[in-house]
């Protein structure tokens, strides 16, 4: 919103950059445009009126993705190495719940040794690993945890087959949501990673 001039709650005026309030605080001029409304969502008094919109700007939240540093399909070691990163440098004191669904699959039924693993590290310490190698076996399963401004978080993921028996064996884990407790976060674009081993 620029810093003074003319300003509307709906209609953007000619000659002002950003100057409808209701485009700066919903990303819309279309519902309801209530200055109430809009001040609550702003987190700016009411007892402001539309003054208190001048120089205003919106909060932008953190995407957090899963950065891909390593793939290659399955060839029985860690084929899958991401680590959560986000879009923009993270603020001292910042934190928030990395809410994660992992689904383990061994699909064999001549495959006494192969397994599927997924593993979690936070800082280089291990939070959480989930291990299968039953065949015809899936684990499906959610997995939660604080990340705080700084934290490196990676996740590893393993697959491999002992077997010339059609079927495959799968690790994957993907971010099902962000949950904000100091900044404000969102689930980014990329949020899945995967190492599977398959046999025609």
């Amino acid at each position: 919103m620029p810093a003074s001039g003319c300003i509307a709650l709906r209609t953007c005026i000619t000659g002002c950059a950003c100057s409808s309030i209701a485009c700066a605080v919903n990303g819309s001029a279309v519902g309801n445009c209530s200055l109430s409304s809009l001040s609550t969502s702003a987190s700016i008094p009411i007892a402001c009126g539309m003054r208190g919109f001048y120089g205003y700007a919106p909060v932008v939240p953190t995407a957090v993705n899963f950065s891909q540093l390593y793939y290659n399909g399955g060839d029985g070691s860690t084929c899958s190495y991401s680590c959560t990163k986000p879009n923009c440098p993270t603020t001292a004191g910042d934190c928030y719940c990395l809410c994660t669904f992992y689904n383990l699959c061994v699909d064999f039924s001549q495959s006494p040794f192969s397994y599927a693993i997924m593993c979690v590290r936070c800082n280089g310490i291990q939070t959480h690993c989930c291990c299968i190698n039953y065949s015809y076996f899936c684990v499906n399963a959610p997995f939660s945890m604080t990340v705080r401004a700084g934290d490196g978080v990676c996740i590893y993921n393993y697959a491999r087959e002992f077997t010339s028996q059609p079927g495959g064996v799968r690790s994957q884990i993907c971010i099902s949501s962000i949950v904000d407790i100091v900044g404000s976060y969102c689930r980014g674009t990329t949020c899945c990673n995967i190492c599977r081993y398959t046999n025609p």
